[in-house]
């Protein structure tokens, strides 16, 4: 999946969410935080965290249920 922007792009609320729902399908289990901190090719989780409130609300927004 090469969804990596560089620093002058901004993702759309859209377009992460879209992320999170592709991630799901393709791997068949929830995206964790961990996976997108240390993984370049994704946004960072804290790009999530600032748009959405939290790792989990992003997840509940893109119709994932997160594990609470």
């Amino acid at each position: 999946m090469d969804v990596r922007k560089t620093s002058e792009e901004k993702y759309t609320d859209d377009e992460l969410l879209a992320i999170l729902i592709e991630f799901n399908a393709k791997q068949k289990r929830l995206p964790q935080r961990r996976e997108f901190t240390r993984n370049s090719d994704y946004p960072s989780s804290t790009t999530y965290q600032i748009r959405f409130g939290s790792w989990n609300e992003a997840l509940k927004k893109a119709g994932l249920r997160p594990k609470e």
